[in-house]
């Protein structure tokens, strides 16, 4: 094997052993529950390719260690959260389930639960890291991914960002490590970097803890970014006071993905608070960036240039392709009655289609125009991308929630907003944000107040925070309808 995920992480460990790793824990705490874990495994009687589920919401520094030990042994990692889709856990069949404080329960083993592969030796393009999708637009789907997917998007990102990111630094992890922009981006690359990572105590809210922390790096994503924007507190206070108060005196920058970003959002955190946004593009297939803004090359609206070895085509429909080493290896139901990967990448002539509309400019930076699934056709023959109008209206502090639908008969647009304005002032606010930017027939015709916000408790959100349409389009259609 050239590359072993595990191989370039506990390198970094033995490097890094005695500086600050997960809160108070440090690099050598982190590998000796490493040790205790691999013993637990081999106890177990785990096997190269035996299927190992990490079900939690909550991280700690066994649930890493269990992760990586697991990598060690050539196992393969399901990461979920405590409260998973009801389509998840069947579909893995594990031969153990371990949460974040390290109890494990074991289940009846038997060949079915390996990922056969046609070699049998063990190389990088073995699979190491089950991920769902977070199910936004359908069931999640369990991406498969190999250590070669996920070193060479480390390396990737370490080729753009040089020695930005340092054992000097320090993250708050507001993210899921059972997402892949969490897990790789965050999680994966701070440990690789010798760096350290604050995990809340408190999840619900823990903005409360960021301050305090005195990360030097955040990733995150928009909804958060939205929502300090649009606080109260913002116009009451100088950025210089709001920059303390909420994330202490020694941000230098933020990480920002999982969804579009608006450019007057980060526009805004640069002006007022002197903190560069830095975006990118990515998805649980592709382990996960495929494009990103750095430090060294920056351009507001885009999401970055292509990473070095990603290679991006726009087809005739504007739908952006992509080839790259960190591509997965297959979908986790692509998988025959031997448990072998029978399809292993839906493909338009060996390019994978990422679903989301775009374009690159001259100078090689790549903008999103929204997604491909969520894209109409009104009755005008005219095709609507209402993911585009929705970030053009959230540009308003006075809509915390927008969403674009087409009416009954696809003549026009409505918007469902979740705003304290009245229906009259709402209306007229989204008649003024639209004018001159976006085509006449664009414009929503009506708008529609929303009682209650979409939550992810309520089901209209995804894990991503983004609104789950065809959740959200059941209920509501046949109530304005």
């Amino acid at each position: 094997m050239r590359t072993k995920l595990s191989s370039l992480l506990l390198k970094s460990i033995i490097k890094h052993h005695s500086r600050p790793c997960i809160n108070h824990f440090n690099y050598s705490h982190l590998w000796n529950r490493i040790q205790h874990h691999s013993q637990t495994l081999k106890n177990f009687g785990i096997q190269p390719k035996d299927r190992i589920v990490v079900q939690t919401n909550i991280k700690t520094i066994d649930h890493v260690a269990m992760i990586i030990a697991a990598w060690d042994y050539n196992a393969v990692v399901a990461s979920v959260s405590s409260d998973p889709h009801p389509s998840i856990v069947p579909k893995i069949k594990p031969t153990i389930t371990m949460d974040s404080f390290g109890s494990i329960t074991k289940h009846e083993t038997s060949n079915d639960k390996k990922i056969i592969l046609q070699t049998e030796h063990h190389d990088e393009n073995d699979p190491c890291l089950i991920l769902f999708t977070s199910g936004s637009t359908a069931d999640p789907k369990g991406v498969i991914l190999t250590h070669k997917n996920i070193v060479s998007n480390l390396q990737m990102i370490q080729t753009l960002y040089k020695d930005n990111i340092t054992t000097k630094d320090r993250s708050f992890s507001i993210l899921p490590w059972h997402h892949c922009y969490g897990l790789v981006c965050e999680l994966l690359y701070m440990i690789k970097s010798g760096a350290h990572i604050v995990v809340p105590k408190n999840f619900q809210n823990p903005i409360e803890e960021l301050k305090w922390s005195r990360p030097t790096l955040l990733f995150t994503v928009p909804k958060m970014l939205e929502r300090i924007q649009k606080s109260p507190w913002n116009t009451k206070h100088t950025g210089r006071f709001l920059k303390y108060y909420l994330f202490g005196d020694q941000l230098r920058m933020m990480s920002v993905g999982g969804s579009n970003c608006s450019s007057a959002i980060i526009e805004h955190f640069d002006e007022r608070f002197q903190i560069p946004i830095y975006q990118g593009f990515g998805m649980t297939e592709t382990s996960p960036m495929i494009a990103l803004n750095s430090p060294y090359a920056q351009k507001i609206g885009s999401v970055g240039k292509p990473l070095s070895d990603v290679k991006i085509k726009i087809d005739r429909d504007e739908q952006i392709l992509v080839r790259s080493p960190s591509l997965m290896l297959g979908y986790l139901d692509k998988i025959d009655e031997t448990n072998t990967i029978k399809t292993c990448l839906p493909n338009i002539e060996g390019w994978f289609p990422t679903g989301d509309k775009g374009y690159m400019d001259n100078e090689g930076y790549l903008f999103i125009k929204g997604r491909v699934k969520h894209e109409y056709k009104l009755s005008n023959g005219k095709y609507v991308n209402p993911g585009y109008l929705e970030s053009l209206l959230l540009s308003s502090s006075n809509f915390d929630q927008v969403l674009v639908i087409p009416s009954d008969n696809m003549d026009y647009n409505v918007c469902l907003v979740y705003t304290k304005l009245s229906a009259y002032d709402a209306f007229q606010e989204v008649q003024k944000i639209c004018q001159g930017k976006i085509e006449k027939y664009e414009i929503p015709r009506k708008v529609f107040l929303l009682q209650t916000p979409f939550t992810v408790d309520n089901g209209l959100l995804s894990m991503k925070l983004e609104p789950k349409r065809q959740e959200i389009l059941k209920v509501w259609k046949n109530l304005i309808f």
